[in-house]
């Protein structure tokens, strides 16, 4: 009975050598690649369609009049607000005005948020709050707001 070890080289899980050898001579053998997708995550989605819908994807946009800036238009009160909630939780963390301007701090900043006041909310009452506030999802304007995040995130 033969037996026979398999072992990873270079850290590169598709070519791999056999031990024993085979008549003194190392065999690599080409593991055909299988790929896995990752999972989506769908709030995620709805992120990159609020991006799109708030700011085309930049990240140093200002709005000058509601003094909102970057990828997601974080106003300042937002920042404040999100402070609050890590203070809540007794996490030290504290993100700057500046925050806003960094597409993965704002990314965290409105996750804390959405955790914090959304947990089980529809995607349509996030966005609508995100857009309107507290009670954004009972303002009647942010119903095309909501519509164009829709649009953007059935892409």
């Amino acid at each position: 009975m033969l037996i026979i070890s398999l072992t990873v080289i270079q850290d590169n899980p598709l070519y791999i050598k056999s031990s024993p050898p085979t008549s003194k001579v190392l065999v690599e053998t080409k593991i055909k690649e299988t790929v896995v997708e990752p999972e989506i995550d769908s709030t995620d989605i709805l992120i990159k369609s609020l991006i799109f819908v708030e700011s085309s994807g930049r990240d140093s946009v200002i709005n000058y009049s509601t003094n909102a800036g970057g990828c997601l238009q974080i106003r300042p009160i937002m920042i404040k607000d999100v402070n609050r909630i890590l203070s809540k939780k007794n996490i030290k963390k504290k993100f700057t005005i500046q925050d806003r301007f960094n597409r993965s701090k704002a990314i965290q900043m409105f996750k804390i948020w959405k955790d914090h006041y959304h947990k089980k909310s529809s995607f349509e009452k996030i966005a609508r709050c995100w857009n309107g506030g507290t009670k954004g999802h009972k303002i009647k304007a942010t119903i095309k707001y909501w519509e164009k995040v829709k649009r953007n995130y059935d892409r």
